[in-house]
């Protein structure tokens, strides 16, 4: 009864989402309502509490929606000028096989996209391309959410990953003997393990779908073995550099950088003839397309990734932790301290540390000045991106709201857990040691439904961690599970399929993509949990 209860105003929002068609932010502000009305009047949590910890979620949901700013604000500046666009079509030319095409542009562009803003923008920016270029709507929208997945666990400079710990971190601050700092290493360390031993083939699904299952002239199996080798090495070439980094360097990297790295090895690789097969394969009727020369670009590759390449720097001399300047980075903090009042409602935002402000903003705003841009396109600019982020601004707002509600409900006059550990152990009870076929589902569920990894994780990744607590099995795996379980669902979300479908002009096919996604959607999941249960019979050592 209670745990239906504590869990009612995820329900609530997930059912006005997928039910009622209401958008995630007023969605999970309606449930952040509920939920202080449920603590309030079921928990018997003090007012002033209810203010405080609201107060604190709202600070802490800031932090990442400022990250959301910068990142969508500096792509909208150079859409502006035409190097999006440039960089994407330049890619095209590259191979007439449609088979590479995807696995540069759907594949590897978006992974760079996902990187450099995230939230939506993969899909509704590369798959327009591969229409573009004569790909048909279908096939390019189906191809780009497919491979929005892998990319999307850190997302635009970690933010997924990041509010997803930012979530546990108080409950990881209690558990015995266990650095928080090395905490989070491990666990996007593991993030990043599970998605080089599972995504590395998701080149090869994408490709497959497209030949076997959709549009080959004999729907021949053997047209898409004979692309396996490169598609491998298309996965490969993103998601090995991306475990490297999260491992080593931090979550802010893996998407951006290793798309960056996997550009280099697949367009290298292509071009040298590594994999490539020796039949070019197109779609049923798809004549190649000649190039005229006043369609060639005169944007120069240093000024494409200019901007891309010395934020990736920055973050790199700013976060790698064989450098003097992280700890500077992320020991300068604001200090919001007893927060409405609220003795112990505390929260440290580490300012020099949130990569909206520096560099995305600091380096976008040179960029304005850069390229001449008047004061009333630059007002358009940000006035575009605002209005892009607002829903998300919201959602994450009310969602942080909410989760802080549920984890600090045993500030109460009743006596009772707070709400996650009444759900935990409800959970616990239920699926036990195989709690790890459920973990990744759960967070697809929450994406699938959200339409953002990041409000997935906002949502579930204490409800996670406290139910690996019950069940006895290794939190970091359990919340890694969660955090690519979210990634996994991105690629049948609702918002992203309409979003799609809308760019490539595949309307009226939203179903048939949420269909025909979730066949690679399950296989991921599946592979998921099998390798969850293999480190766990391997004994891997988790910290916590």
């Amino acid at each position: 009864m209670y745990a239906l209860l504590a869990v009612f105003p995820i329900i609530l929002a997930l059912l006005l989402m997928v039910s009622f068609n209401v958008k995630s932010g007023l969605s999970l502000l309606i449930a952040w309502i509920v939920g202080c009305g449920i603590a309030f009047g079921v928990w018997r949590m003090d007012l002033p509490y209810i203010i405080g910890f609201s107060v604190s979620g709202f600070i802490r949901a800031a932090d990442v929606i400022l990250i959301i700013f910068g990142a969508v604000f500096l792509l909208n500046t150079l859409s502006r000028e035409g190097i999006i666009d440039s960089i994407g079509r330049g890619f095209s030319r590259i191979s007439q096989d449609r088979r590479i095409q995807i696995l540069i542009i759907g594949w590897m562009f978006g992974a760079f996209i996902e990187g450099a803003a995230g939230f939506g923008t993969p899909a509704a920016l590369a798959a327009p391309l591969l229409v573009g270029i004569g790909i048909p709507p279908f096939a390019a929208a189906l191809a780009c959410l497919i491979a929005n997945s892998t990319p999307v666990c850190f997302g635009v400079i970690g933010v997924p990953s990041m509010t997803g710990f930012a979530t546990i971190l108080p409950a990881v601050e209690q558990l015995a003997d266990v650095d928080p700092a090395a905490y989070a290493a491990q666990l996007y360390g593991m993030v990043g393990l599970i998605n080089m031993l599972t995504g590395t083939f998701i080149p090869f699904v994408i490709i497959m779908m497209m030949i076997v299952f959709f549009f080959g002239k004999t729907r021949s199996f053997k047209d898409g073995l004979a692309v396996f080798p490169l598609c491998l090495y298309a996965g490969a070439s993103f998601t090995v550099p991306y475990y490297l980094l999260a491992a080593f360097v931090g979550p802010e990297l893996p998407t951006l950088l290793g798309s960056i790295i996997g550009f280099v090895l697949l367009i290298g690789g292509v071009k040298a003839g590594l994999f490539v097969p020796k039949t070019v394969w197109r779609f049923p009727g798809d004549a190649p397309i000649v190039e005229n020369d006043n369609q060639k670009e005169d944007i120069s590759i240093v000024k494409a990734w200019a901007p891309y390449a010395i934020i990736a720097t920055f973050l790199i001399l700013t976060r790698a932790p064989w450098l003097p300047f992280k700890d500077i980075v992320r020991n300068t903090f604001i200090s919001f301290t007893n927060i409405m009042g609220i003795q112990g409602v505390n929260y440290n935002w580490a300012i020099f540390n949130n990569p909206g402000i520096f560099p995305f903003i600091i380096i976008t705003v040179l960029l304005l000045f850069f390229y001449g841009l008047s004061a009333n396109d630059s007002k358009q600019i940000i006035a575009k991106t605002l209005k892009q982020i607002t829903n998300a601004a919201v959602a994450l707002s009310g969602g942080v709201a909410l989760v802080q509600i549920m984890t600090n409900t045993h500030f109460n006059t009743s006596g009772m857990e707070n709400m996650t550990t009444v759900v935990a152990k409800t959970l616990a009870e239920v699926f036990g040691g195989m709690y790890p076929m459920v973990a990744p589902l759960v967070g697809a569920f929450g994406a699938f439904v959200a339409g953002s990894n990041t409000v997935s994780n906002v949502m579930f990744a204490r409800l996670q961690f406290d139910t690996a607590l019950m069940v006895n099995l290794p939190t970091i795996l359990i919340c890694a599970q969660q955090f690519v379980g979210g990634a996994v669902g991105s690629m049948i979300c609702v918002n992203s399929v309409v979003a799609v479908a809308a760019t490539t002009g595949a309307h009226g096919k939203e179903g048939q993509l949420i269909m025909a996604g979730m066949v690679p959607c399950a296989l991921y999941i599946f592979a998921v949990s099998a390798v969850a249960f293999i480190l766990l019979a391997m004994n891997y050592n988790f910290i916590g």
